[in-house]
């Protein structure tokens, strides 16, 4: 009985193995999953992959970028410095220099970005400036950011956090809205309205701001901490 038992296991294991997704399949599906913010998922199928092939340069860009968007700059810095030249991305020093960041390493973050005059370059450098306490210096890069051509929603919200930090509330909307208008699906813009929303007392407001994050990105910490915490000013 015991060996038509183990044999029975066998065969189910093996038809289960035989079922899993090959690694193609698997970052395919990791695309799918960080398109619509489950990073969570994304991070799992990308650790599959990258167990079977570990210097998959597709698999590593993504990999980082994932890592990025749930807060770990360790993990993205990893996988980014694994990417051969030729298979970088064209924001790979950005990259690294927002795993920089989420790293509290003001200086590595200005290092990786020296010489892009980008918006986003900027961005970096204004935040890496508060993260040694200078706030001129950020107030400095972030405007420098706001005069190049393009979309920068990013910049706008982090300079509107800083203005509003400084209890600037009506810099801080203006911030917002053109945060808003140059890109209406920025996370970073949409976390920073409902920050404001709570800085300028309409709870209920900031209730369903943060609700529609945490629809568009489900698991956002953001924007679940922040609903918590208005939740308990409403006395909910």
């Amino acid at each position: 009985m015991r060996s038509t038992m183990w044999l029975a296991g066998a065969a189910v294991a093996l038809a289960l193995a035989g079922c899993s997704p090959d690694p193609d399949t698997l970052l395919a599906r990791a695309r799918q999953e960080f398109a619509a913010n489950d990073y969570k998922a994304a991070q799992l199928d990308l650790a599959t992959v990258l167990k079977a092939r570990s210097n998959d340069a597709a698999a590593l860009e993504l990999h980082a970028r994932t890592a990025l968007a749930l807060g770990d700059g360790e993990t993205a810095r990893a996988s980014l410095e694994k990417l051969p030249p030729a298979s970088r991305p064209r924001d790979h020093a950005l990259l690294l220099g927002e795993a920089a960041l989420l790293r509290r390493d003001d200086k590595a973050a200005e290092r990786v970005v020296a010489g892009d005059q980008s918006a986003e370059a900027w961005r970096v450098r204004g935040m890496a400036a508060l993260l040694r306490g200078d706030e001129a210096a950020a107030e400095s890069a972030f405007a420098k950011g706001e005069t190049v051509q393009g979309s920068h929603a990013r910049l706008l919200a982090d300079h509107a956090r800083l203005r509003l930090h400084n209890g600037d509330s009506a810099g801080a909307q203006d911030l917002v809205a053109r945060a808003l208008k140059a890109d209406g699906t920025s996370l970073d813009a949409r976390l920073m309205e409902a920050r404001l929303a709570v800085a300028q007392g309409d709870l209920g407001r900031a209730v369903s701001l943060y609700d529609a994050v945490g629809k568009s990105w489900p698991g956002n910490l953001a924007a679940l901490t922040g609903k918590a915490a208005v939740l308990g000013d409403l006395g909910r």
